[in-house]
């Protein structure tokens, strides 16, 4: 018998087990309580019986399957719930798992992000970026984002996207600045890539800052010390259905049309398909999703991507856009209101 955590979502019945921490009273297609996570003096707490669904509608503000409330409820870690799960619900736990060990979130090392001086170091490169984007010298960068990208300037504010300039003929020949007093571990002065500055914030931390160069190859270069995380996880709201991009303009347009149309779904983005694999740092911010969807380039990178994505949970879907290269594309093509009806449809559930 498969224990893998799909199947464990099939075989266990959330009222049986949340009703034993939470009494329950039917209402309709819901079950309803006193939610356990707050001082819940009125029933805010339910229970989907088709979904399989949990959601506290108050104060936390949040929700999940039934793995995802043993593990609040209890504190456990993903892998103690599971097992534990399948013991209360007498189901087998000698079966090999359905992942392969490499890719199991329980065997691999938490990511970290880089020290703090390479952090405040970056800061200062983001802010001086900032500023430049938003000044005469980065009026046709910003154009770009605006009109070509389709973003709105507060997405670009909110997400501190900036531009670095080159300085000098040699940096515009080589396309990077070069920054004396910031040295690398070898003693090497570091070099920042002249483009779009695009910093990948998460949990408090400043994780990488990735640059769009506006000619060149590759197109995409980050400045030295940078670590891979998953861009926009902060932004993932618990019980939300997540839609996965590989871009980080992609998953900016899926949040501007989550905050103008009012949709319930999360933008995130690998960052490039090469960051096919997902630390399992950044696992809990998908957990809670009742469904998650990815939309990655129809190319032999962008497959991989897909392929290795799926192969972690059988719940993930892979879709394309109905015309364009990208979402940013889409968006331009036919609009936020019809690109949000269109993002809606991609989803089998409701929330």
């Amino acid at each position: 018998m498969n224990t893998s955590a799909e199947h464990i979502r099939e075989q266990v019945d959330p009222v049986q087990y949340i009703g034993q921490y939470v009494p329950l009273k039917r209402s309709g297609a819901w079950f309803t309580g006193k939610c356990p996570f707050h001082n819940d003096r009125t029933p805010s707490f339910a229970v989907h019986v088709a979904k399989k669904r949990w959601s506290c509608f108050a104060a936390c503000n949040t929700g999940g399957d039934v793995i995802a409330f043993a593990m609040k409820y209890h504190a456990w870690d993903f892998k103690t719930t599971c097992r534990e799960l399948s013991v209360w619900a007498n189901l087998d736990t000698t079966a090999a798992p359905s992942r392969k060990a490499a890719q199991d979130p329980q065997t691999e090392a938490f990511s970290e992000p880089p020290p703090m001086d390479w952090q405040h170091r970056a800061e200062s490169i983001i802010q001086r970026a900032e500023q430049v984007l938003w000044s005469d010298r980065g009026e046709t960068v910003l154009g770009y984002l605006l009109n070509e990208r389709g973003l709105h300037e507060e997405t670009i504010r909110a997400a501190r996207l900036g531009f670095v300039p080159a300085a000098s003929p040699e940096d515009a020949m080589y396309g990077r600045v070069i920054y004396p007093d910031w040295r690398k571990d070898d003693g090497k002065p570091r070099r920042v890539p002249c483009g779009i500055t695009i910093p990948h914030f998460a949990e408090g931390a400043l994780w990488g800052v990735k640059v769009r160069r506006l000619s060149g190859s590759p197109k995409y270069l980050a400045i030295d010390g940078s670590r891979p995380t998953l861009y926009g996880a902060d932004q993932v709201i618990p019980g939300w259905r997540v839609l996965i991009t590989e871009g980080e303009f992609d998953a900016l347009i899926v949040q501007q049309i989550e905050r103008t149309q009012y949709v319930d779904i999360s933008g995130v983005s690998l960052g490039s398909a090469s960051h096919k694999h997902l630390n399992r740092r950044w696992w809990k911010y998908l957990q809670s999703a009742p469904e998650v969807l990815v939309r990655v380039d129809n190319d032999p990178a962008g497959q991989t991507a897909a392929a290795e994505l799926q192969s972690l949970s059988r719940s993930i879907k892979v879709i394309q856009v109905p015309t364009g290269k990208d979402l940013n594309d889409f968006y331009l093509a036919v609009g936020g209101l019809k690109a949000a009806d269109w993002l809606e449809a991609q989803f089998s559930t409701e929330v």
